[in-house]
């Protein structure tokens, strides 16, 4: 979920909590990837909600379209 133009959280699902350095790693690796060095935050759940449709929403902008 992006809410500012610099950063996204990240909501992941995960059987163990994830290792300090794996969290660096992802961080690392997907805050590049889109070609703009973002900032992500993530955060712990134990499932991930879906859309009115049924379907995971895989990236949702906040941002507004001013």
């Amino acid at each position: 979920m992006q809410h500012t133009l610099d950063g996204i959280d990240l909501k992941i699902v995960v059987d163990e909590k994830l290792t300090q350095e794996q969290e660096v790693r992802i961080k690392e690796v997907l805050g590049e990837s889109p070609g703009h060095p973002f900032a992500l935050k993530l955060s712990y759940h134990a499932a991930l909600p879906r859309s009115a449709g049924g379907k995971f929403e895989d990236f949702v902008s906040m941002l507004s379209s001013k």
